[in-house]
């Protein structure tokens, strides 16, 4: 059915009701698809698959405060204050896996404000350490204001595809399925959901778990302090990158980590300031005007305060045939976008206070076609950074891309290959950064295209590219984003 539509509106000729009306099918298909997606969670959390989500060390205070940012805009659209109550002390990190914590607390928070209108929604957290310090016992209490549940449905709430009764149904949306992936998430972790209502009153959830301390963590919930001599102290990093996009989307991902950045626009402007300032460490985008990042790392260690400093090379491209390139100029790593937290913070702690050593390169990625939305790194990036600024970075992307189109169709025209490759490189970046998977792939094939002057190729790249547009604004919007204002949405 998704198949058909898109063909639909990409091989014939639509006026703008039936555009419409083929957009209508394409989201309920896409949010039937989601649907199927929730029942296969189901699936694995109930059998004995559930033990194979990863484990990582994080703190629950900041995955709290990550979702409070990042639902402040749903809630103050139906009118409530989002509230997080937090515990007196610091608490230390916990073991576990994040995913299935994560999504307990998004599920109840979410339903929370689902369900009030003009009230409030407050998250407090009580916990006491355990086993000697062992263990962190962790009591979540959501508590909202809205329309509350009956006493006998306080069981059934819990069932998959549960929605209590029909006028409930539509009064809300939904499908009945997170409460159920939320109690099942919980007691993969050995937790539990336990609930209290009165029925036009409000309710409260409270997840209840206990789990292992991180080794070495220290109690704490604000960023490292200078001078402790682990790899989360802060840093003074240089960001190098000529998309403004890309490079508020770094800055803004240091910065919530502690880190200080100063900022870039090309090679030449890198080399002005890591000669006279001694950054711990260097973020440089690979193809950039005036001066690369290839050349910018080799004057860089010629001379000046950062001779000896990590250089990662951040690109869209990971055209192994350049890795050794890279790395014989001077860089120490090579990041692919789209750049996820998790891969930059486990870069930059590898190369914390080490001496500059030319690192193997990175595998790069097998060019097999991606969805056109990675969820992974979108969902990442709402946490991070939270659903208002996502939205504007992603408003701002669709209107470069529809602008860049037109520029494409220019540069074809004139033969102008080298620029048209410049021109999809850098967008490619940017639509790498949030997710959006079927965007770079296009325009990463674009550029090769262009690179090799490919006329063939180009002309498939950019309709495709063209075609990808409307799907991309639909994705998002089914994940949450509000994007009235691209042109795209007129299409």
């Amino acid at each position: 059915m998704i198949a058909a539509t898109e063909l639909l509106q990409t091989s014939t000729d639509l006026d703008k009701r039936q555009t419409w009306l083929s957009e209508i099918v394409l989201s309920c298909g896409w949010a039937a698809l989601d649907q199927v997606n929730n029942v296969l969670e189901l699936t694995r959390l109930g059998s004995e698959q559930s033990d194979s989500y990863k484990l990582s060390d994080f703190s629950p205070m900041q995955i709290v405060r990550d979702l409070m940012l990042q639902n402040e805009p749903h809630a103050a659209k139906r009118g409530n204050q989002l509230r997080f109550e937090e515990p007196a002390g610091p608490l230390p990190s916990v073991t576990a896996p994040r995913q299935l914590f994560l999504r307990v607390l998004y599920n109840l928070v979410g339903n929370a404000i689902k369900f009030t209108d003009a009230g409030s929604v407050t998250v407090t957290l009580r916990a006491d350490l355990v086993e000697d310090g062992r263990k962190l016992h962790l009591a979540f209490d959501v508590t909202d204001t809205g329309i509350g549940i009956a006493e006998q449905d306080l069981e059934r709430i819990f069932h998959n595809f549960e929605t209590l009764d029909a006028s409930y149904a539509r009064m809300r949306e939904g499908t009945g399925l997170g409460l159920g992936i939320a109690k099942l998430s919980a007691e993969a972790m050995g937790g539990s959901i336990h609930v209290v209502s009165n029925l036009g009153k409000g309710s409260t959830f409270t997840f209840d778990v206990t789990l292992p301390v991180a080794v070495e963590a220290a109690p704490s919930n604000t960023a490292a302090a200078p001078g402790t001599g682990d790899e989360n102290q802060p840093m003074h990093i240089l960001v190098v990158e000529d998309n403004p996009i890309n490079s508020l989307l770094l800055t803004e991902m240091l910065r919530l980590r502690g880190h200080v950045v100063a900022n870039a626009v090309d090679g030449v402007e890198a080399v002005e300031k890591a000669a006279v300032t001694a950054f711990d460490l260097i973020l440089t985008d690979i193809s950039m005007p005036r001066m690369d990042g290839v050349e910018a790392t080799r004057r860089i260690r010629q001379q000046g305060a950062c001779r000896d400093v990590p250089i990662i090379g951040v690109t869209a491209n990971a055209d192994p045939d350049r890795m050794p390139e890279f790395l014989s100029a001077g860089m120490n790593d090579v990041l692919v976008k789209p750049v996820t937290r998790n891969a930059l913070m486990t870069l930059i702690a590898n190369h914390a206070r080490r001496a500059a050593q030319p690192a193997a390169a990175p595998v790069p990625p097998a060019a097999v076609e991606p969805p056109v939305l990675n969820k992974a790194v979108f969902r990442e990036t709402m946490q991070e950074m939270g659903a208002a600024f996502v939205e504007r970075i992603a408003d701002r992307l669709l209107i470069e891309a529809e602008s860049l189109i037109d520029e494409l169709e220019d540069h074809a025209r004139t033969g102008n290959h080298e620029a048209a490759a410049k021109a999809a490189h850098k967008t490619a970046g940017a639509a790498a950064a949030i997710g959006l998977a079927g965007l770079h792939f296009a325009l990463s094939r674009y550029e090769t295209a262009a690179r090799n002057g490919d006329t063939a190729a180009m002309s498939a790249g950019l309709d495709r590219i063209r075609s990808l547009l409307p799907r991309t604004l639909l994705d998002l919007r089914e994940n949450g984003l509000s994007l009235a204002s691209s042109r795209t949405a007129a299409q």
